[in-house]
C-alpha cells in the first residue's frame, strides 16, 4: 500500500489528458463497458460523504504520511481488487466508490492554480462515432462533459474535506501506525502496512470543545465509520480465500 500511496499518479491514471473543444471536437465518448479497468486497484481514495457506505463493505484506512484523505482498502495484495472479477462485474451488493464511478475522468490541477477536466488516454475512450458527444458544433460541452464536470468537482470538493479530516486528526494526535495479517489456504501468509489507523483510547480523551466542532462538521460520526470498518479484514481474508478455491477448482 506505501509504493502505491506515494505514486504521483493517482490510481488508475497512467496518462490523463485534458478534455480540449479542438483536439475532442468531432469526437464522442466511449464509456467503459464493465469496471475490469479497476482490477489493480487495492486501495482507492474516499469523499467524506461515501464514509457511512464504505464501511459497510471494506476497511477504511489513513495513509501513512497523513498526506491525503481515507482510503477504503479493496484488496490485500498490491494492485489486486478482490471486489470485481475479471469479467469485470462489481460485487452484489457492495458499494461501488465514487473514485472508481468518476473513472476515466478526473481533474489535474494547472501551472495557473485552475483545474482542469481530464481523461485517461489509457482508458480507450475516445471514438469517432457514437451518441455521446464530447463537444456540439458550436464547440459547446456535450452532456458527457457536462455530466463528468459535475461528478469530478464534486468528488474533488469531498476528498478536500476529507483531507482536511486526515490533516486534524493527525494535528490532534489521534493516528497510530497499524498493519493487518491475514492466512490464506495453503499457509500463505499476508501482511499490509504503510497505514494508519485511529488510536481509540485517545479519540475518547478528546477534549470537549474539539468534539463539539468535529461533530458540527460529520467528523465523529466519520470516526465511528472508520473503527467499524476495522471489522472487514476478515472480509478481505474470507474473499482472498474463495478466490484461491475457485482458482483451484477451474
Amino acid at each position: 500500500m506505501t509504493d502505491a500511496a506515494n505514486a504521483q499518479l493517482p490510481v488508475l491514471y497512467s496518462k490523463p489528458i485534458p478534455v480540449d473543444r479542438v483536439a475532442h471536437a468531432g469526437k464522442f465518448y466511449a464509456a467503459p463497458s464493465n469496471l475490469r479497468f479497476s482490477r489493480a486497484a487495492s486501495f482507492v481514495p474516499l469523499g467524506m460523504a461515501e464514509m457511512a457506505f464504505a464501511a459497510r463493505h471494506y476497511p477504511i484506512v489513513f495513509p501513512a504520511n497523513a498526506q491525503g484523505g481515507p482510503l477504503a482498502v479493496l484488496g490485500l495484495e498490491n494492485a489486486h481488487n478482490l471486489f470485481v472479477t475479471a469479467e469485470g462485474f462489481w460485487a452484489d451488493d457492495h458499494y461501488i466508490p465514487a473514485y472508481i464511478r468518476r473513472y476515466p475522468f478526473i481533474f489535474t490541477q494547472a501551472s495557473d492554480g485552475q483545474f482542469v477536466l481530464c481523461l485517461e488516454a489509457g482508458a480507450n475512450a475516445i471514438a469517432d462515432t457514437g451518441d455521446k458527444p464530447f463537444f456540439d458544433a458550436e464547440g459547446k460541452p456535450g452532456k458527457v462533459v457536462d455530466d463528468a464536470l459535475r461528478f469530478s468537482g464534486d468528488f474533488h470538493a469531498q476528498h478536500d474535506f476529507a483531507v482536511a479530516f486526515v490533516k486534524a486528526l493527525a494535528e490532534q494526535n489521534l493516528l497510530m501506525d497499524n498493519n493487518a495479517k491475514a492466512q490464506l489456504p495453503g499457509g500463505k501468509d499476508l501482511t499490509l502496512q504503510g497505514f494508519r489507523t485511529v488510536d481509540p483510547v485517545k479519540f475518547d480523551a478528546l477534549p470537549d470543545d474539539i468534539y463539539l466542532d468535529w461533530r458540527k462538521k460529520g467528523w465523529i460520526a466519520a470516526v465511528h465509520c472508520h473503527l467499524i470498518s476495522l471489522g472487514h479484514w476478515q472480509t478481505l481474508a474470507n474473499r482472498a480465500a474463495r478466490e484461491i478455491a475457485a482458482k483451484k477448482s477451474a
